[in-house]
């Protein structure tokens, strides 16, 4: 049984902790805030014990052997690291860090210490993109594709009022790593790392990217990726190829995919159902890595995906000395 330790009290903590009441061989054992209520608040809830306000004394207690790490974007790297040291598995919420030279070195760090790093980003495992994956020979010879996740923040206005939100923060926030993580995380899985990336942004709230598109150059085949955390999109994914155009309702779990031949046959649709909790399949595989499965797979996927949102913030001005 692996006995997780929660770093963050989110909605997302939450999610995952009902995530892990689904799957065999692990349990929610100990959760950890900064505020030592919203501990007790959650892990009475879950059926959890509260964990030292101290991330370090936390990481101490000796009937934790993973960790589950939610805290804001800014301190990912900074919990994983400190949870490797201890001799913790570590599951991270997308985005693992804000970069691919930090990934790596957590990677090499973990792989030091023998224990499972793995960054929990649940459209990489979610049934619906393995469909899709199934489906993609159907185009045929694939030219364009177009994968949108553009959704209006619920904490947007707040942020027009002038508050702060980690959720719009410079530093580790905004819509790529939030939301375009889950498009380019997919991407990457069918297509594999660009070759060359341009795009534009919407700065809001200092600077931070409220939206953005970006063109990821594949040579014979075009992909844009559109984020948004100020506007909402509601128009389809789409894959197309000289066969056929695959479109799919939604990037980070797709619940329908519609083939559409372009000769004018019948279009197919496919419905794919869901897991029982949405998170549950990450949860799944991270049981299969402490269990003795390679993660090597897994981390090199999210490595070419932050290697990827390097060039999409390096090709928006963002940092200039990103490759």
């Amino acid at each position: 049984m692996i006995r997780v330790l929660t770093v963050g009290t989110g909605t997302i903590t939450t999610a995952f902790c009902r995530a892990v009441d689904t799957v065999a061989g692990i349990r929610v054992h100990a959760v950890r805030s900064r505020d030592a209520d919203r501990s007790r608040l959650l892990a009475d809830s879950v059926g959890a014990v509260p964990a030292p306000t101290d991330l370090e004394r936390a990481l101490a207690l000796d009937d934790i052997d993973a960790v589950y790490v939610a805290s804001p974007n800014r301190l990912h790297a900074e919990h994983v690291r400190l949870a490797i040291e201890r001799g913790k598995h570590v599951l991270v919420e997308k985005p693992g860090v804000t970069d691919a030279p930090a990934w790596a070195d957590l990677v090499a760090q973990a792989d030091r210490a023998g224990v499972v790093l793995m960054e929990a980003v649940r459209s990489a495992y979610d049934p619906g993109t393995r469909e899709l994956e199934r489906l993609l020979p159907l185009a045929g010879r694939l030219r364009r594709a177009s994968f949108r996740f553009e959704k209006v923040s619920s904490r947007y206005p707040a942020v027009l009022r002038g508050e702060s939100s980690s959720a719009f923060d410079p530093d580790g926030g905004g819509a790529l790593l939030d939301l375009g993580v889950y498009a380019v995380n997919t991407v990457i899985g069918l297509f594999g790392e660009p070759r060359g990336v341009a795009g534009l942004r919407v700065p809001v709230a200092g600077g931070v990217d409220g939206a953005g598109i970006a063109l990821l150059d594949y040579g014979d085949v075009v992909v844009d990726v559109s984020v948004s955390k100020i506007t909402t999109s509601f128009a389809s994914s789409t894959i197309q190829g000289e066969d056929a155009t695959l479109e799919i309702d939604r990037v980070v779990a797709p619940r329908s995919i519609t083939v559409r031949p372009v000769d004018g046959a019948a279009r197919t649709v496919h419905e794919i159902p869901p897991p029982a909790h949405l998170l549950a399949p990450e949860v799944a595989r991270f049981v299969e890595l402490v269990g003795g499965a390679d993660p090597g797979p897994d981390q090199r996927r999210t490595g070419a995906t932050l290697r990827t949102l390097d060039r999409i913030r390096a090709a928006w001005g963002d940092d200039p000395d990103r490759a």
